[in-house]
């Protein structure tokens, strides 16, 4: 999405400036194929620091670049195939082993040249030694890691399973302030790319900055 800052929005009177940021909507309909429910993903953060307003850590973050391609309409198998199942169980499986505690079984779910593009990055994780950072990063930040799948679907070769993510703050969690007795919890959807039966690729949406809403 693009567009220019022209009225109040979460709590910042207009600046003028233009924005251009990424996010994930998941659309539940009824079989008439009216709409239910949304649940809209947007880093906040992100679109707040290109109004320069946002944290500093997201400073000089540069603007995502809109895509040019066209757009793909994967179609879930009737029935649900066995490999689609597999792969949502795959992405289950490591969210799973990142709750509780199991480095091993966390890594083994992805690829040697796993990629996870996230908004808040200029360059996405890669790699086993990167994503064994990212979840012990996890671990020394969040005590008593509790991971919760809402929803899971698996897609062709693709996965994509909305969680939450909760636990006892032990320290700063990116531009989150370390904050004493403080209990966090946050939603996150992550749409997987299954590869030889790991996870090869990542396309994280989340919003931190909902850790901080009351």
């Amino acid at each position: 999405m693009t567009g220019v800052h022209a009225r109040e929005w979460k709590g910042v009177a207009p600046t003028h400036r233009p924005v251009a940021f990424k996010g994930l909507t998941l659309l539940f309909t009824k079989d008439d194929g009216s709409i239910t429910d949304l649940h809209v993903y947007v880093d906040v953060a992100v679109v707040k620091a290109q109004l320069a307003v946002g944290p500093k850590e997201l400073v000089g973050l540069a603007a995502p670049t809109m895509p040019t391609g066209s757009f793909q309409d994967l179609d879930q198998s009737l029935p649900i195939s066995a490999d689609e199942t597999r792969n949502e169980n795959v992405v289950k499986g490591s969210l799973d082993a990142l709750e509780q505690n199991k480095e091993a079984g966390y890594l083994d779910a992805m690829t040697d040249d796993v990629e996870v593009i996230t908004l808040d990055r200029v360059l996405p994780i890669r790699g086993k030694a990167e994503a064994k950072a990212y979840y012990r990063t996890m671990h020394k930040v969040i005590g008593q890691l509790d991971t919760t799948v809402m929803n899971a679907w698996g897609v062709k070769s693709f996965a994509v399973v909305e969680y939450s993510v909760a636990g006892e703050q032990l320290g700063p969690i990116g531009f989150i302030p370390a904050r004493r007795d403080a209990v966090v919890r946050y939603e996150v959807v992550d749409l997987c790319e299954i590869r030889d039966g790991k996870i090869a690729r990542v396309w994280r949406y989340d919003n931190p900055a909902e850790m901080l809403e009351p």
